[in-house]
């Protein structure tokens, strides 16, 4: 399954990372996610972890996670070729090309295929790709990440999760007319057109996903110590570990 991301159809790769930066929330997620991983890099494990990111986009998440630590191994994974590209122009222009491994895949696919090969990792992380998908697709993608997360593996998820049914209409009208705000002026009124009808798609029913569902999502498929960490009435850091026994 293909997830259902704004496209990269004829965007241009600065036009879409200018849009994705000039939103508070997202600088704040990568912030976040980011340094986690330094932290956890520097006081739990003696070597460099193995990390996977779930869905690199045009990799501005990737890059900031590669440069915050020397020794960190990265495996970007993502099914748009076009953002790959990017990610892959981006990495070359910060000189990090060595330090991470982009792979074209859809989740799913790319997932089964290391639970098949019973390869483990310490560290997932994924930033505003799970509201993509459907609960139920979304539900099979926690499962399988269970199986690839060693003994003390973690799962980190920058993404939006609203509190509930009224934080989350109020917090998306928010957010739609802050698309505006920083679409209109650049003249990208076809990416404002796509981009307004996916945040309207991930209002709905089978794709939103509100705080406490997520995180009893997260429990119910075998995660420990599941955490919140709220930014704003709309996003927040969701993050677990697999129990060591």
């Amino acid at each position: 399954m293909d997830d259902s991301r704004v496209q990269l159809k004829e965007l241009n790769c600065r036009s879409y990372d200018k849009i994705c930066n000039a939103q508070d929330d997202y600088r704040a997620a990568l912030d976040l996610v980011s340094g986690r991983l330094a932290a956890l890099s520097g006081q739990e494990l003696r070597r460099g972890p193995a990390v996977v990111e779930l869905g690199c986009g045009t990799g501005e998440c990737t890059c900031q996670l590669a440069e915050v630590t020397q020794s960190v191994r990265i495996t970007a994974v993502d099914c748009d070729e076009r953002a790959l590209n990017c990610a892959e122009r981006k990495l070359a222009s910060k000189s990090l090309v060595g330090k991470v491994s982009l792979v074209r895949a859809d989740a799913m696919t790319q997932l089964q295929a290391w639970v098949g090969e019973r390869r483990y990792w310490d560290v997932v992380i994924s930033t505003f790709t799970f509201h993509n998908w459907d609960i139920e697709y979304r539900t099979s993608v926690l499962t399988l990440l269970v199986g690839i997360l060693g003994r003390g593996g973690q799962l980190i998820i920058a993404d939006y999760f609203p509190r509930d049914v009224i934080a989350g209409t109020a917090a998306f009208r928010m957010h739609v007319r802050r698309l505006f705000d920083i679409m209109a002026p650049l003249g990208e009124l076809g990416l404002l057109r796509e981009w307004v009808s996916h945040t309207i798609e991930d209002m709905a029913p089978s794709r939103i996903m509100y705080e406490d569902a997520a995180i009893r999502s997260m429990k119910d498929v075998g995660f420990a110590a599941v955490h919140c960490d709220r930014l704003s009435e709309l996003t927040a850091v969701i993050s677990g570990k697999i129990p060591l026994r």
